[in-house]
């Protein structure tokens, strides 16, 4: 896999014979010229911009040879931040990745994905991390029966919707969505839509 950040996109294979063009609108990441990253060991998922650089989260294992498996930030000048905290995450599948992620208002990082550990702690496809990429203490792992999540997305109101493939989520019936608080608890106002097969999309109306 390889990103390559261009002027006006980011282009990245999340997977054989795919490539992903990103619009960069807002990502403070600017190359003089288009910049290539070859990545190992696995796809490119994501790729979302924050204040300060531009997160890419996969199922990889290294960064130009330099470790920073599943999760990495870029600085503005397009290299690799050292001071970004990669989590370890442990497998629930043959292949183990973050699949989708999304940015709170103050910096914290939501990802989801296919893992059911995050730095040795049970997390069942959804976790938080600090902006540095430290997992937060305070998020308490939901219990998804999780097939995969395929997409998180932090509402205005910081809320989370979480979509894949589970039918539980904080103990009670949560049919492929649920949403959560920043703390990991399940928001009992979201009723179960009773889905019967995995959500591969969601978005938010305007």
């Amino acid at each position: 896999s390889r990103v390559v950040i261009k002027k006006e996109t980011i282009e990245f294979s999340d997977g054989p014979g795919t490539r992903v063009n990103k619009p960069v609108k807002g990502v403070r990441v600017r190359p003089r010229r288009a910049h290539a990253l070859e990545i190992t060991g696995g796809p490119v998922r994501d790729v979302h911009p924050t204040a300060d650089g531009l997160l890419v989260a996969g199922g990889f294992t290294s960064v130009a040879g330099s470790g920073h498996p599943s999760l990495f930030r870029l600085l503005p000048d397009a290299t690799v931040d050292p001071a970004f905290t990669s989590p370890t995450i442990g497998p629930a599948f043959a292949l183990r990745a973050i699949t989708d992620l999304d940015v709170a208002d103050d910096g914290r990082i939501v990802i989801g994905g296919s893992f059911d550990t995050i730095d040795g702690q049970a997390h069942d496809g959804v976790a938080l991390l600090g902006p540095d990429g430290g997992l937060d203490p305070d998020f308490v792992d939901p219990a998804l029966d999780t097939g995969g999540i395929s997409r998180v997305v932090v509402q205005p109101d910081q809320r989370v919707l979480v979509a894949g493939s589970f039918s539980q989520a904080g103990g009670t019936a949560h049919h492929d969505i649920v949403r959560l608080e920043l703390d990991g608890s399940v928001d009992p106002t979201l009723i179960d839509p009773l889905l019967n097969g995995a959500v591969m999309d969601l978005a938010l109306q305007p």
